[in-house]
């Protein structure tokens, strides 16, 4: 076994173990291999652990070396299965702009593959993008669409998910029949999958918004009853 096959071997192993800073030093070391798909194993390997390390610049870095060495090797599926992981690392990082710019290379890439599933993760995570980004017009069509796309892969989570960020953007908007109506199918299919805690958070969502618009008709009446009174009263005077 040559030395560089043990180092990838001991840094597999140190992973496993939860020693990250041990299994940093060996995958560093296993880089000097010529096999380029053992290089981008381990520099996406890299990637997770500062990921996990909370250290995201790096991390990127790596991920990107992984994406450079996998573009050489024409490896389509991992130039997109990187692309995904980047744009959610970005994203989890409230890096949005960067997220976006990984999130739409990823769907460059997917043109040129054929993977649903992936595409409607991936669009439901640039929608939520645009929507944290306050462009509503991309949020709203780009959600739409990945909507469309999960309901023909028939993916439940996924569709009760964009459900959610969907109906989140409608109330943003003020299009609250729509966010209340796609709000509460979440909430069905969080419950039918026994994901309580999606539930709660869909569950108060629906509160507020079904509060603003009682207070908003509350209003309104007030309104109208105000206008009568006056009308009344100019009239008899």
């Amino acid at each position: 076994m040559s030395d560089l096959v043990k180092y990838f071997e001991l840094g597999q192993r140190a992973l496993s173990e939860k020693d990250l800073n041990k299994a940093i030093d060996f995958f560093t070391k296993a880089l000097q291999t010529e096999d380029k798909q053992q290089q981008v194993r381990i520099y996406t390997a890299l990637g997770d652990i500062n990921h996990e390390l909370v250290q995201i610049k790096e991390s990127i870095v790596q991920y990107t070396n992984a994406l450079k060495v996998a573009a050489e090797l024409k490896d389509i599926d991992c130039e997109i299965k990187l692309l995904q992981t980047m744009g959610n690392v970005c994203q989890e990082a409230k890096s949005y702009a960067e997220a976006i710019k990984c999130h739409e290379k990823c769907l460059e890439k997917i043109k040129e593959g054929s993977n649903d599933q992936v595409k409607s993760e991936v669009m439901r995570s640039l929608g939520t993008c645009y929507s944290l980004t306050k462009n509503h017009l991309k949020a709203l069509s780009t959600l739409k669409e990945a909507l469309k796309l999960q309901r023909e892969v028939g993916n439940k989570k996924e569709i009760a998910l964009t459900l959610y960020e969907l109906g989140m953007e409608q109330a943003d908007t003020d299009q609250t029949k729509d966010a209340l109506k796609n709000l509460k199918e979440a909430f069905s299919i969080f419950k039918i999958l026994g994901m309580n805690g999606e539930m709660k958070k869909v569950q108060r969502e629906i509160q507020v918004i079904e509060s603003e618009e009682n207070e908003k008709r509350w209003i309104d009446e007030k309104l109208v009853k105000y206008k009568k009174i006056h009308k009344f009263k100019d009239e008899i005077e």
